[in-house]
Order: structure tokens, then sequence, then C-alpha cells
């Protein structure tokens, strides 16, 4: 059973334990506006969110931009060939949307491998095997291989 106190402190009860597991969740929500199940399950689906985003930012490792100015150094050096400043947040979106289809692919892949092989697979190991046998598949750089 999970109970909720007004100060965010959910608390678990398990019958065949004599201590009760207990942590705090920081949030806005009243008791009133949702109860203890109800948060723990938010705070599950946002921590399970995370752990994609995580996942698709480490392997995917998408380069996004933070200035909407040409920099006059990169790496310590002048660059060769500078190109005309863009809208970083249009050119950003861009750059996630695109990601975030490769991730789903990858995913339904990687599903569909754990389905066929019985066994587990990483992300990342599928994300290679899915690259390695598709044409044109764009590499961790953001170049074609």
């Amino acid at each position: 059973m999970v109970t909720r106190t007004a100060g965010g402190v959910v608390v678990l009860e398990r019958p065949a334990e004599l201590f009760l597991h207990h942590f705090q969740l920081i949030t806005n929500w009243t008791p009133e506006q949702m109860d203890g199940p109800a948060l723990r399950a938010m705070y599950r689906e946002h921590g399970t969110a995370e752990g994609h985003m995580g996942e698709l930012m480490a392997v995917l490792d998408p380069a996004l931009s933070s200035s909407p100015r040409p920099k006059p150094h990169y790496r310590g050096e002048e660059p060769v060939q500078r190109s005309l400043s863009g809208d970083s947040f249009a050119q950003n979106e861009v750059l996630l949307l695109r990601n975030v289809l490769a991730y789903d692919h990858v995913h339904v892949a990687r599903v569909m491998m754990e389905a066929a092989s019985d066994e587990g697979w990483s992300f990342a190991d599928c994300a290679s095997a899915y690259c390695a046998s598709a044409p044109g598949c764009w590499s961790r750089g953001g170049g074609r291989r």
C-alpha cells in the first residue's frame, strides 16, 4: 500500500517487511491533487523518459548549437570556412527531431533483435549493427557512412 503525507513523503508498506520503505518526492502537487500511487507512477514515467533521452544523447550524440553567432575560433584554431549564422533554435529542433526518428528506428530494431535472439542488446551495439547494414546511414559526427 502506498500512502502520501502532506510533507511529500511517500510511504510504501510491504506486508512481509518489518520496516516501512519511504522516500521523499519534492513536488508542487498537494495530496488532494495527486495521491501517493499516482505521484509515484508519474515520477517513474518521468524517469523512464529521462533514461530514453540520456540513451539518445549518449549514443547518437547530436551536436547542438548554443550560439547563433559565428565563432572566431574553433578548438583553438581559426575556422577554415565560415558559414552565415542561422536560427540556432530551429537548427537544434531539426537536429533533435532527426535524432529522435533515428532513435525510434534503432529502438524498433533492438526490440526485434532481442525477440529473435532471446538475448538483450544494448542501444549502442544495436545502433552500430543497424548503421552497418543500412546504406547511407548517418554516423555519430553527422556525416554519411
